[in-house]
């Protein structure tokens, strides 16, 4: 029975978390570089259009970590929908199907994202080529990406004051002051953006590989079509 080709669209969709890191990283450099620009400017020392010339570049780099965000979560849901559609054709389905891979990111408690890491360990089991899938062992790499992705993050919410990180169409003196107040959240949001791609690359191209080998299909021929 022909299976969706996964190879390409797991290809594409690490390199995007990759690139979202780095662009979340980057604006957590740029950021602190910018304390002492936005500091005169709330003191009242330098104009709003200096601040703005000062910090531009960090509000550019925070778009692109947004639109590349944006284009990483669309592939990977396509990667898990994929590999579950698969799953279910072979008759390896089980109650977290093609549907909880799409759905499970937008039901609560959102933020945790516990759904789709029991969607991802049921990928895990169920892409085992051998036929004791069922009892097929998780590695820890779940449960760390579940860790970095779903809980850490809300440590960086609470220190944050659920006042948003992002300055994009903010007023200017609410960006100043999110440039000074919220260094450390920044900070925390951009390390623990590394760490998570780290850990979901890992994850995917471990996940792919068993994928590969069940179905069949060859690791460098994987188009997204």
């Amino acid at each position: 029975m022909p299976t969706r080709r996964i190879g390409g669209i797991a290809t594409a969709s690490t390199v995007l978390v990759a690139l979202t890191a780095l662009f979340g990283l980057a604006y957590a450099v740029m950021n602190a570089l910018a304390v002492d620009d936005a500091r005169a400017y709330l003191d009242g020392v330098t104009t709003e259009d200096e601040f703005i010339s000062a910090y531009g570049g960090a509000l550019t780099v925070q778009l692109l970590q947004t639109l590349s965000q944006v284009a990483a979560g669309v592939l990977s849901v396509l990667w898990m929908f994929r590999i579950t559609s698969n799953h279910r054709d072979l008759g390896r389905d089980s109650f977290w199907g093609p549907a909880w891979a799409v759905a499970g990111w937008f039901v609560p408690p959102l933020i945790l994202y516990v759904i789709p890491f029991l969607v991802l360990r049921q990928m895990w089991k169920a892409s085992d080529p051998g036929p004791d899938w069922r009892s097929s062992r998780v590695p820890p790499v779940v449960g760390i990406w579940f860790v970095l992705y779903g809980i850490a993050p809300l440590a960086v919410v609470a220190a944050q004051g659920f006042g948003g990180m992002g300055g994009v169409g903010a007023g200017t003196d609410s960006v100043a002051e999110l440039v000074v107040d919220q260094q450390s959240a920044i900070w925390g949001a951009g390390v623990l953006g590394v760490l998570g791609a780290g850990a979901w690359i890992v994850l995917v191209r471990a996940i792919t590989e068993r994928h590969t080998a069940l179905t069949a299909e060859r690791p460098s021929s994987g188009g997204a079509s």
